[in-house]
């Protein structure tokens, strides 16, 4: 695996302006945040390997069956957390063939942040070595 190539967080979602202070607090971690708005723009977000993919279950992650399957294929490179407001099942049908890591509450994102910092502290350090 070419740790070199590997990216920050990536968030999946149709209004990044609704998750300023995640993407704030990410970012004042030293973690590089990009987003992706849809299905093809997440295409290109991903070939970067993010150490952690964030989709978006509050508003939706636009995602297309050609971003689920890319996404699907990182897995173990990858890891992917659904953010959810309690409604699980709001764009179950269009994510219906996403496999994630884990969820977590859109307003207890703070362990969010926490996890991108190890996760991408551990990808700096394999660098060096």
């Amino acid at each position: 695996m070419m740790l070199e190539n590997r990216d920050g967080v990536l968030l999946l979602t149709v209004m990044p302006e609704a998750h300023v202070m995640l993407l704030q607090a990410l970012r004042n971690r030293g973690i590089p945040v990009s987003f992706a708005i849809s299905g093809s723009m997440a295409q290109r977000r991903l070939s970067a390997r993010p150490v952690l993919i964030i989709a978006d279950l509050v508003y939706g992650a636009a995602l297309d069956r050609l971003s689920i399957a890319r996404l699907n294929a990182l897995r173990g490179t990858s890891t992917v957390l659904a953010l959810h407001d309690g409604d699980l099942g709001r764009f179950a049908s269009e994510l219906d063939e996403l496999v994630v890591d884990g969820f977590c509450r859109a307003d207890e994102w703070y362990p969010l942040v926490e996890l991108a910092a190890e996760s991408y502290q551990g990808v700096l350090e394999a660098r060096h070595n």
